[in-house]
């Protein structure tokens, strides 16, 4: 079952936004030229292009650490993990960063271990992001910051810890008026039961998170909550009901313009097939 990202509600659109965005940057400065470009190719998910950008933008701004994550992130994003790491800890030797941005160094390096399947590694850097966001107040990073420690958790076998984490990430989500947050959080709920072979008591959880994706118009979600549905009744030998959600799945993430995620699903189809 698909864990669930937390993409656009409409990937197309805000590619095409990113494209008039760059149609207009001719007469920008050179930082924000940068920064919509970079905004273009993640939306096109050219990530080796945006860490370019990115790259660039960073070099002109050093001190900055916002611009030094944007990097790290698309580089996790494109695969290159191993890379991001050592993009943050360049980050933290020459910053010398404040509390306030401890926290989203700590977040993106759980999603470079998570990547990695350093889960043990993944568990500290998330805890340390959860502590230090607490302490900030800021409560949708604590909150985005549950979730991966949610996923280390329960990928180094703590589950019933991982299912805590989950619930505050989905009572801060839920409060904030986050509701793709809250599908997330809801959505992983659900997959703590799928991996314990609950496939009944999953399925039921990811119809509600993929009732939140509905409402919200989140094409790329949709189209995981019906995978994940699908997938659930697939494990319970239901493949009648099963073969018209993995369909359905399908043609949401080709609309929402997720071609990875459209191959994950035709080969849950053809696994259904088979």
């Amino acid at each position: 079952a698909c864990w669930g990202r937390s993409g656009p509600a409409a990937a197309g659109r805000a590619a095409e936004a990113a494209a008039r965005a760059l149609d207009l940057s001719g007469s920008l400065s050179k930082e924000d030229r940068l920064l919509v470009e970079g905004q273009r190719h993640e939306t096109t998910r050219r990530w080796e292009k945006a860490a370019e950008s990115y790259r660039a933008l960073h070099a002109l701004f050093p001190d900055d650490v916002e611009y030094g994550l944007l990097v790290a992130r698309v580089e996790t994003k494109g695969g290159r993990s191993r890379e991001a790491l050592r993009t943050l800890e360049a980050l933290r030797a020459t910053t010398g960063p404040s509390e306030g941005s401890a926290a989203a160094l700590d977040l993106a390096e759980t999603e470079a271990h998570l990547d990695l399947s350093e889960h043990a590694a993944a568990l500290r850097s998330a805890a340390r992001a959860v502590e230090t966001a607490r302490r900030q107040g800021a409560k949708l990073l604590v909150a985005r910051a549950l979730l991966h420690q949610a996923t280390a958790l329960l990928r180094t076998g703590d589950a019933g810890r991982s299912v805590q984490a989950l619930l505050e990430a989905r009572t801060l989500f839920a409060a904030a008026g986050d509701r793709g947050g809250e599908a997330r959080a809801v959505n992983r709920l659900a997959n703590v039961r799928y991996e314990a072979g609950d496939y009944e008591g999953a399925r039921v959880v990811f119809e509600q998170a993929l009732e939140i994706w509905r409402a919200v118009g989140n094409k790329a979600g949709v189209s995981s909550g019906l995978n994940n549905v699908a997938d659930s009744l697939l494990m319970m030998g239901d493949l009648e009901r099963a073969r018209p959600l993995f369909e359905e799945s399908v043609s949401a993430a080709r609309e929402a313009g997720d071609r990875p995620s459209e191959g994950l699903k035709v080969g849950n189809l053809g696994e259904l097939l088979l």
